[in-house]
This record gives C-alpha cells, sequence and structure tokens, in this order.
C-alpha cells in the first residue's frame, strides 16, 4: 500500500489538476521519511538514480 493508504488525498487532486491540462501517465515517487531513520532509506536513495531514468527513458 502507498503511504498514506486510503488516507491519501494529495494523489487523487494532483491526478484531477493534471488530467485536466491533459497529462495522464503519472507516476508517483514516494521519497519521504529517508532520512528520519528509517532503514531502506540509504539504499532507496542508492537506487533512485537508476529508478529515476527508467521511468524518463519509459515516457
Amino acid at each position: 500500500m502507498p503511504p498514506g493508504g486510503a488516507n491519501n488525498s494529495l494523489k487523487p487532486c494532483l491526478r484531477a489538476v493534471q488530467g485536466f491540462i491533459g497529462i495522464t501517465d503519472v507516476q508517483f515517487i514516494y521519497a519521504h521519511s529517508l532520512n528520519a531513520g528509517n532503514p531502506a532509506g540509504p539504499s532507496a536513495i542508492a537506487e533512485s538514480p537508476t529508478i529515476l531514468s527508467r521511468l524518463a527513458q519509459a515516457a
């Protein structure tokens, strides 16, 4: 389940605004709490350039 789960009100709002201007293929990248003692933080930060490059090439 993505961060915020059913309480995530930002994602639908962003989809609506972007859809209004014609952007329909949207990928959300959750990058919060990576410096707050999260044990997965360092590996997530290290992997992010690869993941972002893959998303950019797919667009």
